[in-house]
C-alpha cells in the first residue's frame, strides 16, 4: 500500500422580522439562548410539534426554519435541548410578537432533593437494551435531511460541504444496510490546501518527475499535490448514529469494562430522563470512552447519547509513524446523537461528530510541519417519510467519493428556502 495513503487513512480512522413570506413558505429566524446566562445554545432542536419539519441551531444558537404557509395559523413551534424545559409558541403568536430570541430555562436539581431509584445504573442500561427493538421503527422509513462537514487545519478551511440527502432506513430488526440518496451538494470557494505532509508529497513528486525524465516518460505536472481527508460523507451517517449502533459498544462482553453511575435526572421534550454515565476502564478498540446515556424514565427507551472519546495509537501503527517521524499528540472525538418521538416511536433527529487531532511531522534538519485538525460533521432530520418507504434504485444510491463528482452539478436555485443548519457562507 502507498505509504502516504496509509498514513492518511490511519489519521482518518483514528481521528428583518422573525417571519418573512416567500413562495408559499414562512421563514422563521431566531436564536436559542439560556434564559439565565444568555449564552447561545448550540445544536438545539427546533421543530413543529404537530409535524416532522425541523432543524437545529448553529454554534451561535441561530436557526432558520421554512414552514408551509398553510400551517402557520395552526402549528406550534417547539424547541428542545437536553437538560432544559421545552419552549413552545404558537406560530401566529411568534409572528405578531416580533421577538427572535427564544430563551430556554435549565432544569436545576436542588441539593436537598433526594430521589430513590429502585434500579441500579446497570439494571437500567440492561433493561433499555433488552427492550431495544420495541422503541424504534418496525418498518422501513426515509429521513430527509441536511448534512454538513467541515475540516479546518490551523484555523483555515481545507474542506467544506453542505448536502441534502435522503436516508433509507430498514426496520430496526432488519440487518440490511441503510442507503443514502444525494440531491445536491455545495462547497465554498476559499478552501486552502492541506499543509500537513505537503513537503513530503512534493519530495515524492520531484523524485517521480526525475525518474520519468530519465526513462523518457510523461508525468502529469499539473496534478494537485494537496493531501485530502475523506471524512465519510453522508453515507456514513448511519454508522455515526450511536443509538442505532449502541449494542456494538454496550453488550455483555464490553459492559464489564465500564464504570456506570447516576448523573442527576434531566428532562427532554417534557419527559423525565435518566442520565447514566459510562466510563471505560480500558481502551476498547483503541478508544477510551466517557459517555452519557439518556434513557426515558417511563419506557426505558434510549433517546440520546453524548460521548467523548480519546483514541490511542494502535501498537502496529506506532513503528510506521516513527519511521516517517510523525508524532500524534491528541486524537479526540465527540459524538452527539438524539432521537425524537413521533407517533410513540423514536426516530433519529440529529447526529453530530466533532474530531480533534494534533500532529507533527519532522524532516531532516530543523524543519517541521505542525497541524491542528478540527473536524465537524453534522446531520439534522428536516422531514420524514414514515409510510411506503422503499429502497432507492441502484443508480440513486450514493457511492464512496461520488459526492465530489456531484459538486459540478451545483444549482443555486435548489438551495433557496431550504431548512438547514444556519451557517452563513458569503462565498456561495
Amino acid at each position: 500500500m502507498n505509504t502516504k495513503y496509509y498514513i492518511l487513512v490511519l489519521l482518518n480512522l483514528i481521528v428583518l422580522s422573525p417571519f418573512s413570506y416567500t413562495q408559499g413558505l414562512f421563514k422563521v429566524e431566531g436564536q436559542v439562548i439560556d434564559s439565565k446566562t444568555k449564552n447561545p445554545l448550540e445544536y438545539a432542536t427546533i421543530s413543529l410539534k404537530e409535524g416532522f419539519i425541523g432543524t437545529i441551531s448553529n454554534k451561535q444558537g441561530l436557526f432558520c426554519l421554512y414552514i408551509p404557509d398553510s400551517l402557520v395559523n395552526s402549528a406550534t413551534l417547539e424547541v428542545n435541548y437536553l437538560g432544559y424545559y421545552s419552549f413552545q409558541m404558537n406560530l401566529y403568536d411568534f409572528k405578531k410578537d416580533g421577538k427572535n430570541t427564544l430563551a430556554l430555562k435549565e432544569k436545576v436539581n436542588e441539593i436537598k432533593e433526594v430521589i430513590i431509584k429502585p434500579l441500579t445504573p446497570l439494571q437500567i442500561v440492561t433493561k433499555s437494551l433488552e427492550y431495544y427493538d420495541t422503541f424504534y421503527s418496525t418498518k422501513p422509513y426515509i429521513i430527509k435531511g441536511f448534512y454538513m462537514e467541515e475540516i479546518k487545519e490551523n484555523g483555515k478551511y481545507i474542506d467544506y460541504k453542505e448536502a441534502y440527502v435522503d436516508l433509507y432506513n430498514p426496520s430496526n430488526t432488519d440487518t440490511a444496510k441503510s442507503l443514502a440518496c444525494l440531491h445536491q451538494v455545495r462547497t465554498r470557494d476559499d478552501l486552502a490546501q492541506m499543509q500537513f505532509l505537503s513537503r513530503y508529497s512534493e519530495q515524492k513528486h520531484e523524485k517521480s518527475l526525475k525518474k520519468s525524465n530519465r526513462k523518457g516518460e510523461d508525468i502529469d505536472t499539473n496534478q494537485s499535490q494537496a493531501l485530502q481527508i475523506m471524512f465519510g460523507g453522508p453515507q456514513s451517517i448511519p454508522s455515526d448514529d450511536l443509538i442505532k449502533n449502541i449494542r456494538n459498544y454496550y453488550n455483555k462482553k464490553n459492559i464489564k469494562h465500564f464504570i456506570l453511575s447516576f448523573e442527576p435526572n434531566t428532562i427532554y421534550s417534557g419527559r423525565e430522563i435518566y442520565v447514566i454515565r459510562c466510563i471505560s476502564t480500558k481502551p476498547l478498540d483503541n478508544t477510551l470512552i466517557d459517555a452519557k446515556l439518556f434513557i426515558d424514565c417511563a419506557s426505558f427507551a434510549l433517546i440520546a447519547v453524548k460521548s467523548k472519546s480519546e483514541i490511542t495509537i494502535p501498537a502496529l501503527a506506532k513503528p510506521l509513524l516513527a519511521l516517517f517521524r510523525i508524532e500524534v499528540d491528541k486524537l479526540l472525538i465527540q459524538h452527539n446523537t438524539e432521537y425524537k418521538l413521533i407517533n410513540e416511536t423514536w426516530y433519529p433527529s440529529k447526529t453530530i461528530v466533532i474530531g480533534y487531532a494534533d500532529a507533527t511531522k519532522k524532516y531532516r534538519g530543523k524543519y517541521t510541519e505542525h497541524s491542528i485538525l478540527e473536524i465537524t460533521k453534522a446531520f439534522v432530520s428536516t422531514d420524514f417519510q414514515l409510510d411506503n418507504a422503499v429502497p432507492f434504485r441502484a443508480d440513486q444510491i450514493l457511492q464512496d467519493n461520488s459526492i465530489e463528482k456531484e459538486l459540478q452539478n451545483y444549482d443555486p436555485e435548489f438551495w433557496k428556502n431550504k431548512n438547514r443548519i444556519s451557517y452563513k457562507i458569503e462565498s456561495l
